[in-house]
């Protein structure tokens, strides 16, 4: 079995096309019952990540024709219709393990060094283990992938002078208002990238702030400030009076429509409105920004404003490339032993708890434990094709351990 990956990301699409190609937990329990069926016996494990700017499919495969059915079958199944050649990546073995890495260290992510993708990372991680989905051999190439980040950023100054969402969003209220922090602001939605927004909002100094959620929520802010949220159910009402609304929640269909829009707008008497959407798939309508003297900012839009620092961080995402090669290198190496040993001790387990005494006896003392293991008249077991590589002694331990756990 082999790491492997297939992903879409904004390397290689827009938006709107990223949008037909989002997996989110509605979809988990079909890819559970695909593993437990389909792919019974070919797919160990998969780790899920999708953020703003990409969904990565990493799983832990027993061979290529597995990794594009899977592929397909995840395809299928969103209904998408982009062209795999042309917008997906796929990548295999150290290729994918290295990507991974510099996907959690932020060397992948538009903003380079932007510090959200390594939380998002470690939130997917934890999720993936506690659903069951993310399990054995997969599992120390994620666990791996985080200790790297944190290596990298450590001794790098990739995350240095950082541009982030949240300040970028600042930014363009400096650009279209002329006293900012008088404006009434509205966030929608309590993940990770609102809850950032809502931080800096009130570090910078805004005070007219309003939070709505679908479901209660109460985020704790700097300060000593919290806000608890207001339901979405009466958004017309909600959003009367708001000078900046910013959105981030996940959905399938935008809920603010165009013509919610334009009688928010015509009652304001000229004055602008800022919509910033950060959903993937986006919450807004694309067709609100055709309405005069509103502003809609989608997650490209916002994200076009990062070149502050660029070149500095460029720089030193190339140092930080150059560390993770060796630091994958260094760990691929000692995962792969680690992954054989434990599939060899699973086979050999299979097999020893289904001999006899005697033969138990005669594995222990023979001089060849690989022909006494291949004497096992057990057509359905099958052994690692590396058992041959491993050291006899190595072997002869696990057989005792396995045979003094029996």
């Amino acid at each position: 079995m082999e790491l492997k990956l297939f992903g879409i990301s904004h390397k290689t699409a827009n938006l709107e096309m990223r949008e037909s190609f989002v997996i989110n937990n509605d979809h988990y329990s079909y890819i559970q019952n695909l593993l437990e069926t389909k792919f019974a016996g070919e797919i160990d494990s998969i780790f899920v990540l999708t953020t703003c700017n990409r969904t990565e499919v990493y799983s832990y495969c027993r061979g290529e024709d597995s990794h594009q059915q899977f592929f397909q079958s995840i395809y299928k199944y969103l209904g998408c219709e982009l062209e795999i050649t042309k917008n997906f990546y796929q990548l295999s073995g150290i290729a994918a393990f290295k990507h991974m890495c510099s996907v959690a260290s932020g060397i992948e992510s538009r903003i380079i060094g932007e510090k959200e993708i390594f939380g998002q990372f470690k939130k997917a991680n934890e999720l993936f283990l506690n659903i069951g989905l993310n399990k054995r051999m997969l599992s120390m190439y994620t666990d791996a992938a985080i200790k790297i980040a944190k290596q990298v950023r450590s001794n790098t100054k990739i995350d240095h002078n950082p541009v982030s969402i949240s300040s970028l969003v600042l930014n363009v209220f400096d650009e279209i208002f002329e006293n900012p922090l008088d404006q009434n602001i509205i966030t929608i939605g309590a993940g990770e990238v609102a809850s950032g927004i809502l931080n800096s909002l009130v570090n910078a100094g805004f005070q007219k702030l309003t939070f709505a959620n679908r479901t209660p929520k109460k985020i704790s802010l700097g300060n000593n400030i919290s806000l608890s949220s207001r339901p979405l159910n009466k958004l017309d009402q909600l959003l009367l009076g708001k000078d900046i609304i910013i959105s981030s929640i996940s959905t399938d269909l935008p809920f603010i429509g165009k013509g919610l829009i334009e009688n928010i707008s015509a009652q304001r008497k000229n004055k602008p409105l800022v919509i910033i959407d950060l959903g993937v798939p986006r919450n807004a309508e694309s067709s609100i920004k055709n309405i005069e003297q509103v502003y809609l900012f989608s997650l490209e839009d916002i994200e076009s404003f990062s070149n502050e620092n660029l070149k500095a961080r460029e720089s030193e995402a190339e140092k930080a490339k150059v560390l993770i090669n060796d630091l994958c290198s260094i760990n691929d190496e000692g995962l792969k032993e680690k992954v054989s040993r434990r599939e060899l001790y699973s086979a050999l387990t299979k097999l020893i708890q289904g001999a006899t005494e005697d033969f138990k006896t005669k594995l222990l003392n023979s001089n060849d434990p690989i022909k006494a293991l291949n004497e096992i008249n057990d057509a359905e077991i099958k052994l690692p094709k590396n058992i041959n590589d491993i050291e006899s002694y190595a072997l002869r331990s696990m057989i005792r351990e396995i045979i003094d756990v029996a």
